[in-house]
């Protein structure tokens, strides 16, 4: 594996901030890695989203919800999110 130059990222993987991270988490990862694809809540419209909506346009932009909110879904509930959305189903909650 080829090494990385200083500033470069290897990050392919897109991540999203809900509402409840703080932006200045947001603001010390993006300056640490400007590579990294890490939007926050504001960033994307999503401060007074729902939930499951905010998990559902964390999956339709293939993105990884990064939370602090352990009670909003529970994992069964993230496998049926990926699953539904890889079939093209409809979400129902």
């Amino acid at each position: 594996m080829a090494e990385l130059a200083p500033g470069e990222s290897a990050a392919l993987i897109g991540f999203q901030a809900d509402a409840g991270i703080r932006q200045w988490i947001v603001r010390v990862v993006r300056l640490r890695d400007p590579a990294i694809d890490f939007p926050s809540a504001a960033d994307s419209r999503l401060e007074r989203v729902t939930d499951p909506d905010v998990l559902d346009f964390a999956a339709d932009q293939g993105r990884i919800l990064i939370t602090h909110d352990r009670a909003s879904r529970q994992p069964d509930e993230w496998v049926r999110t990926e699953t539904t959305q890889k079939s093209g189903e409809t979400n129902s909650g």
